[in-house]
């Protein structure tokens, strides 16, 4: 009767401290929400934020990648954030055996919602929370907004 007791007592403990966690349980490091999910949708992201959330995706998830390639007509970085569901990231491998999907974003500056739209696309792709076909890859561009 006392081992029943104390097996009792021990789901209890170990219910209390799971009880406790605030992890969320779906992604590392708070969910990667971006300024439009923090502000309920009352403010878009600033260029530096935009280019900083990617850099820190391409940090923690193997299946994006963030490389500059080359400058803007205003001399300003050309950066290109890549999704790879089996990271490999040689588009020129691609051409003829995969879809490349391409997202050019904010080439007007007052047209923000798409580069928010953007970033919740490559953060869930990145979280498996959208499935793709393995033959899919998404690129995007960030223009200077």
């Amino acid at each position: 009767m006392l081992k029943i007791e104390v097996k009792y007592i021990a789901y209890i403990i170990l219910a209390v401290a799971f009880a406790g966690c605030d992890t969320p349980f779906f992604s590392p490091r708070e969910n990667y929400q971006t300024p439009f999910e923090q502000t309920d949708g009352t403010k878009s992201s600033s260029y530096q934020e935009v280019i900083d959330y990617y850099k820190d995706l391409s940090k923690e998830f193997a299946s994006i990648s963030f490389k500059t390639m080359g400058q803007t007509d205003n001399g300003q970085p050309l950066h290109l954030v890549i999704y790879s569901p089996d990271a490999e990231f040689n588009l020129s491998k691609y051409h003829k055996d995969r879809t490349i999907v391409f997202i050019n974003n904010a080439i007007h500056g007052n047209e923000p919602d798409g580069v928010d739209a953007t970033m919740l696309l490559f953060r869930n792709l990145a979280q498996n929370e959208i499935k793709l076909s393995k033959n899919v890859i998404v690129v995007t561009i960030q223009c200077i907004i």
